[in-house]
Order: structure tokens, then sequence, then C-alpha cells
């Protein structure tokens, strides 16, 4: 789970390989998928999938051969680590609980294991970050990446991806190998979850707030682009997710947009 605090906020993300426990109470404002028909700029039109909910697809094998070289080591990559995990379970079954000799009362408590879990959702974030980065630059051959990434580490209180194409900015969610929408608290709204409208404006008003103390002004030029963008209406909130089936990736992306 990473979490992100400051005075304003509180900021979760979950993962299916690390869900936090609670289920559905809490949260005042969810995000939803369009049911209506979108295309990005290059024609591609999206498609209704079970519940109504549009995409568009990019398939693996219409992206340049390094995208997919790049999307390759990373499904070869999570199948080692996958194996390497399934090793460490499966020592600590047949040990009575016992990993290289030490006893532990959970196995999420062992650091062997502890670090392959990392190296999962780890790799699950790079997975959802290229795939989001190759299908975009498909869709949007023109379009041009901006600055989003708020002064220190990690990656909280900011968006996945942004770019800019002519009038249009697109906001990107990116997600790989079973990642969950994560969850912001603020002081005024509750708990609202990634992908929602307030999230999105939460979001950008905590860019703002770290560029003007940080005096970044490539990220304080962004955050104008974005609020312009919005108040014109040219703002688009999108998912982007690479889903795996066993130790294989899916052969396409998905790319949806938020209501």
């Amino acid at each position: 789970m990473k979490l992100w605090e400051s005075s304003d906020y509180c900021y979760k993300e979950t993962h299916s390989y690390n869900r936090i426990g609670g289920g559905k109470g809490g949260i005042v404002e969810r995000a939803k998928l369009s049911k209506e028909a979108f295309a990005l700029k290059d024609g591609s039109t999206a498609n209704a999938r079970r519940g109504g909910t549009q995409e568009i697809k990019v398939q693996h094998d219409t992206l340049p051969e390094k995208q997919q070289r790049k999307l390759k080591a990373l499904e070869e990559e999570r199948k080692r680590i996958k194996d390497q995990k399934k090793a460490i379970e499966n020592e600590y079954k047949n040990n009575g609980g016992t990993i290289d000799g030490k006893a532990y009362q959970r196995i999420e408590d062992a650091p062997e294991w502890k670090n392959t879990h990392g190296d999962m959702i780890k790799n699950a974030e790079k997975l959802g970050e290229r795939a989001a980065d190759a299908a975009m630059n498909q869709q949007l051959l023109n379009a041009k990446p901006l600055k989003g990434n708020i002064p220190g580490d990690g990656k909280q209180g900011q968006f996945d991806r942004i770019y800019q194409d002519g009038d249009k900015v697109y906001i990107v969610e990116a997600k790989g190998a079973g990642g969950q929408r994560g969850t912001l608290t603020s002081k005024k709204d509750g708990i609202v979850q990634q992908g929602s409208e307030k999230y999105r404006d939460e979001i950008i008003a905590n860019m703002r707030k770290k560029a003007e103390i940080a005096e970044d002004f490539e990220l304080l030029d962004t955050v104008e682009v974005l609020e312009k963008s919005r108040k014109n209406g040219n703002l688009e909130y999108l998912e982007v997710i690479q889903k795996t089936d066993g130790n294989k990736l899916a052969p396409h992306i998905q790319i949806s947009k938020y209501e």
C-alpha cells in the first residue's frame, strides 16, 4: 500500500496483491467509466464492452517493435518474480512455517516474501506506465508529455501521465497486472476515488501547492494548462489498463474514459 499524507490530504493506492480491508465503506465519490462513445484524435473510436462501458483496444501487434519488446521484457520479469514468490510460499508451507530455518507466524512477516511482493507491485506499476505510453503515443502521434511529477520521492499526489495535443489535454491513470484505483482523503470532501472528478481536482490543487512551494515553474506551467483546459472543457481523464492472463499479458491495452 502506498500512503501519502499532508495537512490536507491522505492518499492510498491499493493493489490486488495488497488490498486495504474495509470494502466500500467511507468513499463519498467513486470513479465511473463512461458509457458514451468517444474517440481519440486519430479517429479510433471506442466500442462498448460488458456493462456498456466504452473502450479503445490498442493491439500489441500494432505497436512499434521497440514498444512490443519492452512490454515483453516486463512480462518475462513478472513471470520470474511470480515463480520466485511461489517458491518462497512453497518453502514456508512445506517446512512448517519456516524460511531459511527461521520461523514466521505469517508468511507476510518474512523479508523474502515482502521483497518479492514489493517487486510484483513495482513490476505492475512499470507495466501500466509502459503500456500507457505505448498506447497514447500510438493514438495521439503529436501529443507531448507534460511534467506531472511533484517534488520529492514517490508518486503519490500526482497523475501517472499528462499529455497535451493541441487544445486537448489528457490525464492518464495507468494500471497494470491487477492494479486498483487508489483513494484520497481531503478535509473538504472526505474519501474520493482515483478517477472521480473530486479526486482529479484535489490532485491538481496539490500539484499547484507543491509547485509553488518548490518554485517548480515547469510543473506550475502544467498546472496552469490543466486548469485552463478544465475551464474550457478540453480536459479528458482516461484510464489505461494492461491486463494479464496467467503469466501472459493480454494482447491489447484498454483505454477508457472516466465520466
